[in-house]
């Protein structure tokens, strides 16, 4: 069985803050060191489910008494045919049905990634969240230090294609072409 770290005890160092995820020591006036978790917190979810509910209130808000501007100060109620309001919620719910997808495979894919520091659960995230920056840059990381470039180099690239200004990444994907 694994040893598990419930708490951090650094003798020496400054405690600044201590949370559930991470505890911060300060090294000096201008460095400190953060000490943190792979847990997934339900916080973590709650904002990536956020954005699709937030749409969904954004639009209701936004269409709900649509008035026309007519003469000064005054406006008068557009009359929207159940057709139209029937193909506005069609396609509300189709954005949140993706929206809702994408929100579900980015948890999926943390959960997988906080199972360890196996190469296998970071490939397994990179496949359930392409999009993240992190996760691919990690993979890229992991096959890079074992020689694997050819493995390694589609997993820069996407990470390179998500931030390209990032030195990291660019470093694996130059050395590995």
């Amino acid at each position: 069985m694994p040893t598990v770290l419930h708490q951090s005890n650094l003798p020496g160092l400054d405690l600044v803050h201590r949370g559930k995820v991470r505890d911060v020591y300060a090294l000096s006036a201008r460095e400190l060191l953060i000490v943190a978790t792979d847990r997934l917190s339900a916080f973590d979810v709650v904002l990536l489910l956020a954005a699709p509910s937030f749409l969904v209130w954004s639009v209701l808000g936004a269409t709900s008494g649509i008035r026309a501007a007519s003469g000064a100060g005054r406006g008068r109620e557009l009359q929207v045919s159940r057709r139209a309001l029937a193909f506005a919620a069609a396609g509300i719910i189709v954005v949140v049905i993706a929206s809702t997808a994408r929100s579900a495979t980015q948890a999926r894919a943390m959960s997988i990634v906080g199972r360890g520091g196996h190469t296998a659960g970071w490939v397994a995230g990179a496949m359930w969240d392409p999009g993240s920056y992190r996760i691919n840059l990690r993979v890229a990381q992991l096959y890079s230090r074992r020689g694997h470039c050819p493995v390694a180099l589609p997993y820069a690239r996407r990470a390179n294609a998500l931030f390209p200004l990032a030195p990291e990444a660019r470093r694996i994907r130059q050395s590995c072409e």
